[in-house]
């Protein structure tokens, strides 16, 4: 008799650990899965705020003779911003993604690339890009470019 509850005794303490394994499993999932969406929502939160400034800042930097040296966080981890032309050469852009997009006349001038994807950005109308295309890469997290102010544009 002691033996046969002895060996009721194991059973119940196996079936204890499966469902300890069971349930940390599911904290485990669960806690990825509220982590990863915070990270995205917190992305998303980081590039609606990269292109307000962004916009914000070259439209106040549009009056004649202004020159601005601007500094933006890099958001999600973005590499290189690049700015065109809405008129451009196609022999000057060099990034297939950004040589459609303008072919196409889409209208977006600005584009992020992160680990070689590209991703079309936004439209700044009047924007002149000095010869036509520029990208800048990333410095400690930070996208730095001088910007001068032309008026009206052309």
């Amino acid at each position: 008799m002691i033996n046969n509850s002895k060996k009721k005794g194991q059973v119940q303490q196996v079936f204890v650990y499966m469902m300890v394994v069971i349930i940390v499993g599911a904290v485990i999932l669960i806690g990825y899965k509220s982590i990863d969406g915070l990270l995205s929502k917190g992305c998303d939160v980081t590039q609606t705020k990269f292109k307000d400034e962004l916009s914000r800042t070259l439209f106040e930097n549009s009056r004649y003779g202004s020159i601005n040296n601007a500094a933006f966080s890099a958001p999600c981890d973005y590499e290189t911003i690049c700015f065109v032309n809405k008129t451009f050469t196609e022999s000057k852009i060099d990034n297939n993604i950004i040589l459609g997009e303008a072919k196409q006349n889409t209208g977006n001038n600005i584009f992020l690339i992160k680990r070689r994807e590209t991703t079309p950005y936004i439209s700044v109308e009047k924007m002149e890009v000095e010869n036509e295309y520029l990208c800048v890469n990333a410095t400690s997290g930070k996208f730095r470019f001088t910007l001068e102010g032309i008026g009206q544009g052309k």
